[in-house]
Protein backbone atom coordinates (compact mmCIF):
# COMPACT_ATOMS: atom_id res chain seq x y z
CA UNK A 1 0.00 0.00 0.00
CA UNK A 2 2.79 2.15 0.97
CA UNK A 3 4.20 1.40 -2.63
CA UNK A 4 0.97 2.03 -4.51
CA UNK A 5 0.76 5.39 -2.55
CA UNK A 6 4.14 6.49 -3.19
CA UNK A 7 3.86 5.96 -6.79
CA UNK A 8 0.48 7.62 -7.03
CA UNK A 9 1.97 10.62 -5.68
CA UNK A 10 5.18 10.90 -8.50
CA UNK A 11 2.88 10.04 -10.82
CA UNK A 12 0.85 13.66 -9.65
CA UNK A 13 4.64 15.46 -9.37
CA UNK A 14 5.41 14.29 -12.89
CA UNK A 15 2.07 15.34 -14.20
CA UNK A 16 2.39 18.83 -12.90
CA UNK A 17 6.07 18.90 -13.99
CA UNK A 18 4.96 18.38 -17.27
CA UNK A 19 2.08 20.31 -17.05
CA UNK A 20 4.19 23.72 -16.19
CA UNK A 21 6.92 23.14 -18.62
CA UNK A 22 4.09 22.66 -21.25
CA UNK A 23 2.56 26.39 -19.91
CA UNK A 24 6.19 28.05 -19.90
CA UNK A 25 6.98 26.77 -23.61
CA UNK A 26 3.46 28.50 -24.53
CA UNK A 27 4.12 31.65 -22.86
CA UNK A 28 8.23 31.58 -24.16
CA UNK A 29 6.45 30.66 -27.71
CA UNK A 30 4.12 34.11 -27.05
CA UNK A 31 6.80 35.97 -25.74
CA UNK A 32 8.94 35.62 -29.08
CA UNK A 33 5.65 35.68 -30.86
CA UNK A 34 5.68 39.14 -29.63
CA UNK A 35 9.46 40.62 -29.84
CA UNK A 36 9.61 42.80 -32.70
CA UNK A 37 12.42 42.49 -34.87
CA UNK A 38 14.77 45.58 -33.52
CA UNK A 39 16.92 47.81 -36.47
CA UNK A 40 19.89 49.71 -35.55
CA UNK A 41 19.50 53.17 -37.15
CA UNK A 42 22.35 55.53 -37.96
CA UNK A 43 22.78 59.62 -37.65
CA UNK A 44 25.10 62.00 -37.36
CA UNK A 45 23.59 64.35 -34.23
CA UNK A 46 24.98 67.52 -35.84
CA UNK A 47 21.86 69.10 -37.92
CA UNK A 48 19.12 70.38 -36.83
CA UNK A 49 16.82 70.60 -37.92
CA UNK A 50 16.88 67.16 -38.83
CA UNK A 51 18.79 65.67 -35.62
CA UNK A 52 20.51 67.22 -33.13
CA UNK A 53 21.44 67.02 -29.19
CA UNK A 54 19.14 67.78 -26.38
CA UNK A 55 20.19 67.87 -23.22
CA UNK A 56 17.22 69.84 -21.80
CA UNK A 57 16.40 66.66 -19.64
CA UNK A 58 19.99 66.85 -18.29
CA UNK A 59 20.60 63.54 -20.53
CA UNK A 60 21.37 63.31 -24.02
CA UNK A 61 19.00 62.58 -26.06
CA UNK A 62 18.85 62.82 -30.27
CA UNK A 63 15.82 64.45 -31.66
CA UNK A 64 14.51 65.80 -34.78
CA UNK A 65 12.67 66.12 -37.78
CA UNK A 66 14.48 62.51 -38.68
CA UNK A 67 14.20 60.84 -35.12
CA UNK A 68 10.11 61.65 -35.35
CA UNK A 69 9.71 60.57 -38.91
CA UNK A 70 11.86 57.13 -37.73
CA UNK A 71 9.45 56.05 -34.86
CA UNK A 72 6.64 56.92 -37.17
CA UNK A 73 7.95 54.16 -40.16
CA UNK A 74 8.53 51.85 -36.89
CA UNK A 75 5.65 52.01 -35.86
CA UNK A 76 3.86 51.95 -39.36
CA UNK A 77 6.18 48.60 -40.12
CA UNK A 78 6.11 46.60 -36.29
CA UNK A 79 9.89 47.09 -35.51
CA UNK A 80 12.01 48.84 -32.87
CA UNK A 81 14.78 51.55 -33.33
CA UNK A 82 18.15 51.62 -31.74
CA UNK A 83 20.02 54.70 -32.81
CA UNK A 84 23.79 55.16 -32.97
CA UNK A 85 25.50 58.27 -33.47
CA UNK A 86 28.53 58.80 -35.59
CA UNK A 87 30.69 61.19 -37.53
CA UNK A 88 28.02 61.78 -41.14
CA UNK A 89 30.99 60.31 -42.72
CA UNK A 90 31.40 57.15 -41.50
CA UNK A 91 27.39 56.76 -42.04
CA UNK A 92 27.53 54.78 -45.66
CA UNK A 93 30.38 52.79 -43.91
CA UNK A 94 28.36 51.60 -41.49
CA UNK A 95 25.80 50.26 -43.49
CA UNK A 96 28.55 48.83 -45.90
CA UNK A 97 29.91 47.27 -42.88
CA UNK A 98 26.89 45.78 -41.18
CA UNK A 99 26.84 48.26 -38.45
CA UNK A 100 23.50 49.88 -39.24
CA UNK A 101 20.40 48.74 -41.07
CA UNK A 102 19.47 52.18 -42.24
CA UNK A 103 20.49 55.90 -42.37
CA UNK A 104 19.16 59.05 -41.35
CA UNK A 105 20.71 62.16 -41.37
CA UNK A 106 19.39 64.44 -43.56
CA UNK A 107 20.91 62.53 -46.99
CA UNK A 108 20.50 63.23 -50.29
CA UNK A 109 20.62 60.82 -52.37
CA UNK A 110 23.34 61.29 -55.38
CA UNK A 111 24.51 59.58 -57.70
CA UNK A 112 28.02 58.72 -56.50
CA UNK A 113 26.40 57.39 -52.97
CA UNK A 114 23.98 55.25 -54.90
CA UNK A 115 26.77 53.31 -56.24
CA UNK A 116 27.39 51.98 -52.76
CA UNK A 117 23.79 51.89 -50.52
CA UNK A 118 20.47 51.75 -51.63
CA UNK A 119 17.77 54.36 -50.72
CA UNK A 120 14.40 55.10 -50.49
CA UNK A 121 11.88 57.63 -51.92
CA UNK A 122 12.82 61.20 -50.90
CA UNK A 123 11.17 62.05 -47.88
CA UNK A 124 11.52 65.48 -48.09
CA UNK A 125 12.93 68.52 -49.68
CA UNK A 126 12.80 67.51 -53.09
CA UNK A 127 13.53 70.99 -54.56
CA UNK A 128 16.74 72.35 -56.23
CA UNK A 129 18.91 75.12 -54.52
CA UNK A 130 18.62 74.15 -51.33
CA UNK A 131 21.87 75.04 -50.24
CA UNK A 132 22.97 78.37 -48.70
CA UNK A 133 26.51 80.27 -47.84
CA UNK A 134 25.83 81.08 -44.35
CA UNK A 135 28.30 83.97 -43.27
CA UNK A 136 28.17 87.38 -41.25
CA UNK A 137 25.54 89.98 -42.59
CA UNK A 138 27.97 92.39 -42.78
CA UNK A 139 30.01 90.17 -44.98
CA UNK A 140 28.55 91.31 -48.18
CA UNK A 141 29.42 87.11 -49.39
CA UNK A 142 26.42 86.78 -51.08
CA UNK A 143 27.22 84.52 -54.36
CA UNK A 144 29.35 81.84 -55.15
CA UNK A 145 31.50 84.43 -56.69
CA UNK A 146 32.19 86.40 -54.08
CA UNK A 147 33.78 83.32 -52.64
CA UNK A 148 36.78 83.14 -54.49
CA UNK A 149 39.83 83.72 -52.43
CA UNK A 150 37.76 82.97 -49.28
CA UNK A 151 38.06 80.46 -47.06
CA UNK A 152 34.83 78.22 -46.83
CA UNK A 153 34.05 75.02 -44.99
CA UNK A 154 32.09 72.10 -45.72
CA UNK A 155 30.79 68.98 -43.90
CA UNK A 156 32.91 66.16 -44.72
CA UNK A 157 31.29 63.79 -46.80
CA UNK A 158 28.19 65.68 -47.61
CA UNK A 159 26.46 67.07 -50.89
CA UNK A 160 27.65 70.52 -49.62
CA UNK A 161 31.20 69.69 -49.75
CA UNK A 162 30.52 68.32 -53.12
CA UNK A 163 29.09 71.47 -53.94
CA UNK A 164 31.80 73.12 -52.50
CA UNK A 165 34.90 71.18 -54.55
CA UNK A 166 33.05 72.38 -58.12
CA UNK A 167 33.69 76.55 -56.73
CA UNK A 168 36.42 78.01 -58.38
CA UNK A 169 38.94 80.10 -56.71
CA UNK A 170 38.13 78.94 -53.16
CA UNK A 171 39.94 77.40 -50.29
CA UNK A 172 38.12 74.69 -48.88
CA UNK A 173 38.25 73.17 -45.74
CA UNK A 174 36.12 70.14 -44.86
CA UNK A 175 35.85 69.62 -41.55
CA UNK A 176 33.09 66.49 -39.52
CA UNK A 177 30.65 68.45 -37.54
CA UNK A 178 28.49 71.57 -38.63
CA UNK A 179 29.07 72.46 -35.06
CA UNK A 180 32.73 72.74 -35.42
CA UNK A 181 32.70 75.00 -38.92
CA UNK A 182 30.10 77.35 -37.30
CA UNK A 183 32.78 78.28 -34.35
CA UNK A 184 35.86 78.56 -37.15
CA UNK A 185 33.31 80.77 -38.97
CA UNK A 186 32.93 82.81 -35.34
CA UNK A 187 36.09 83.05 -34.85
CA UNK A 188 36.92 84.47 -38.15
CA UNK A 189 39.14 81.72 -38.88
CA UNK A 190 37.55 81.21 -42.23
CA UNK A 191 35.04 83.42 -44.08
CA UNK A 192 31.98 81.11 -44.87
CA UNK A 193 29.82 77.78 -44.50
CA UNK A 194 28.13 76.02 -47.37
CA UNK A 195 25.39 74.13 -45.29
CA UNK A 196 21.86 73.03 -46.33
CA UNK A 197 18.73 75.26 -45.83
CA UNK A 198 16.89 73.85 -42.99
CA UNK A 199 20.04 73.80 -40.89
CA UNK A 200 21.13 77.16 -41.98
CA UNK A 201 18.07 78.34 -40.11
CA UNK A 202 18.89 76.91 -36.97
CA UNK A 203 22.17 78.40 -37.25
CA UNK A 204 20.85 81.66 -37.77
CA UNK A 205 18.48 81.51 -34.29
CA UNK A 206 21.64 81.24 -32.25
CA UNK A 207 23.92 83.60 -34.28
CA UNK A 208 21.49 86.65 -35.37
CA UNK A 209 24.71 88.34 -36.74
CA UNK A 210 24.86 85.44 -39.38
CA UNK A 211 22.83 85.13 -42.35
CA UNK A 212 22.79 82.89 -45.24
CA UNK A 213 22.10 83.27 -49.22
CA UNK A 214 20.88 79.84 -50.83
CA UNK A 215 22.48 79.29 -54.57
CA UNK A 216 21.63 76.89 -56.99
CA UNK A 217 23.54 73.32 -57.21
CA UNK A 218 22.98 70.91 -59.51
CA UNK A 219 21.81 67.58 -58.69
CA UNK A 220 20.11 68.27 -55.23
CA UNK A 221 17.13 66.17 -54.89
CA UNK A 222 15.92 66.10 -51.46
CA UNK A 223 16.87 63.73 -47.91
CA UNK A 224 16.14 59.93 -48.12
CA UNK A 225 16.93 56.92 -46.25
CA UNK A 226 19.91 55.04 -46.85
CA UNK A 227 20.34 50.96 -46.99
CA UNK A 228 22.80 48.48 -47.29
CA UNK A 229 22.78 47.41 -50.85
CA UNK A 230 19.56 45.03 -51.83
CA UNK A 231 18.21 45.80 -48.44
CA UNK A 232 14.90 44.33 -47.62
CA UNK A 233 13.57 47.38 -46.14
CA UNK A 234 13.66 49.89 -48.87
CA UNK A 235 10.08 48.99 -50.78
CA UNK A 236 8.57 48.17 -47.03
CA UNK A 237 10.36 52.06 -46.22
CA UNK A 238 8.94 53.48 -49.61
CA UNK A 239 5.03 51.70 -48.51
CA UNK A 240 5.17 53.75 -45.34
CA UNK A 241 6.64 56.86 -46.62
CA UNK A 242 3.51 56.59 -49.14
CA UNK A 243 1.03 55.92 -45.84
CA UNK A 244 2.76 58.89 -43.71
CA UNK A 245 2.80 61.18 -47.01
CA UNK A 246 -1.10 60.35 -47.78
CA UNK A 247 -2.41 61.00 -44.02
CA UNK A 248 -0.48 63.96 -43.33
CA UNK A 249 1.83 62.99 -40.51
CA UNK A 250 5.18 63.63 -42.97
CA UNK A 251 3.36 67.36 -43.57
CA UNK A 252 3.04 67.34 -39.58
CA UNK A 253 6.50 66.90 -39.28
CA UNK A 254 7.60 69.48 -41.40
CA UNK A 255 5.23 71.92 -39.62
CA UNK A 256 6.79 70.72 -36.45
CA UNK A 257 10.20 70.87 -37.27
CA UNK A 258 10.85 72.84 -40.30
CA UNK A 259 8.79 76.10 -40.36
CA UNK A 260 10.12 78.63 -42.84
CA UNK A 261 11.40 82.02 -41.75
CA UNK A 262 12.48 84.85 -43.48
CA UNK A 263 15.61 84.83 -44.92
CA UNK A 264 17.70 87.23 -42.79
Amino acid sequence: MKKLGLLFVVSVLLLSVVACGKSEDKEGANTNENTKEKLILATSPDYPPYESIDTSSGEEKIIGFDIDLANLIAAELGFEIEIKSMDFNGLLAALQSGQADFVMAGMTPNKERRKSVDFSKVYYGEHEGSNTILTFKSSNLKTVEDLKGKKVAAQLGTAQEAAAKEMEGIELISLNKIPEMVQELMSGRIDAVIIEEAAAKEYVKNYPELGYTPFSSEGLNGVAVAFPKGSKWVEKFNQAIDTLTANGKIAELADKWMKDEEKK
